[in-house]
């Protein structure tokens, strides 16, 4: 039996099956946005275009991309459905990104990401069809090989002819500088490898990485590291197969905003609002401002 949650009525999935089997299927195809193992929304889409066609049937608000909130409403429609799938691509601002559409033959990252389930290292969001039978447990590169050809292309200048999977991290990974996702052969763990414009932005990286050790706040750590002759800097992958990064923007966004407040308390009082531990937050925060101030960062994101 649906439960009503706001004003939307969620189904269980089976509940969902049953039902579209009474009524007979729909004339329009559908896919499920997964978390994990988790079916989280149906929704119907064009086969020829790929768009979403139906805001969709909810399988678990819980489970819900924090994207189709906005402002303390729900902003769950087509058209929204599109653009979350798109942010998942590599921006069309990356660096030498043409050059790498131009060898693969593809017209644009967002036709890379089509040719995938979407899968990240970011998230565990990825998503189906209704009647792909594969599973998280099989595909996640958290616990699964991936193949890096891509990756090695995407940061060096070498382009290539062959056949290569696009069923790789690379493929959903943001930023405009050139990266590229490995994996460790002693340890297995996944190392997120960044090169930069200029040769300068990988030392930064771990100039920032060693300020914040130096100072008792929490960072990731980077080591410089050099790719066919080429200065990078390498990390950890700072996730597990069942944590996802939720940026400062993200909760921003999605949360009503407080008119008299400036940005800095909207984000503090968003945070604590998602069961954040104020001081915390506050600490965290004036942290990130020290370090920026240090460094003389101005790309905060």
């Amino acid at each position: 039996m649906g439960i009503i949650v706001g004003a939307t009525v969620v189904y269980s999935y089976n509940e969902l099956i049953s039902i579209r089997s009474m009524k007979g299927a729909g004339s329009m195809p559908r896919k499920l946005i997964m978390c994990g193992n988790h079916p989280v929304l149906a929704f119907e889409y064009d086969p020829e275009s790929g768009h979403a066609c139906s805001s969709g049937e909810v399988l678990d608000p819980m489970r819900l991309p924090l994207e189709f909130t906005m402002h303390g409403k729900s902003a769950l429609y087509a058209k929204r459905i599109d653009e979350w799938w798109k942010s998942r691509a590599i921006p069309s601002t990356r660096d030498g990104i043409r050059r790498v559409l131009e060898s693969l033959g593809a017209a644009s990252t967002g036709e890379l990401l089509d040719r995938t389930y979407g899968l990240s290292l970011s998230d565990q969001y990825w998503v189906r069809r209704e009647n792909d039978p594969v599973e998280w447990k099989d595909i996640n590169f958290f616990d699964n090989p991936f193949d890096e050809a891509l990756g090695e292309i995407l940061l060096t200048s070498y382009s290539s002819s062959h056949d290569i999977s696009l069923n790789v991290p690379d493929v959903s990974t943001g930023g405009d500088l050139p990266k590229r996702w490995t994996i460790d052969k002693a340890t297995g763990s996944r190392l997120l490898v960044k090169s930069g414009r200029t040769g300068q932005e990988p030392m930064n990286e771990v100039i920032a990485s060693k300020l914040c050790s130096r100072l008792g706040v929490p960072s990731v750590r980077y080591s410089l590291a050099r790719s066919d002759n080429r200065l990078v800097c390498t990390c950890a992958d700072m996730l597990s197969n069942h944590e996802e990064l939720v940026s400062a923007w993200q909760v921003l966004q999605s949360v009503k905003t407080v008119n008299g407040l400036n940005t800095h308390d909207q984000w503090i009082r968003a945070a604590i609002g998602f069961g954040a531990d104020g001081r915390a937050v506050r600490d965290a925060t004036d942290d990130w401002l020290v370090i920026d101030y240090l460094m003389r960062n101005t790309d905060r994101h």
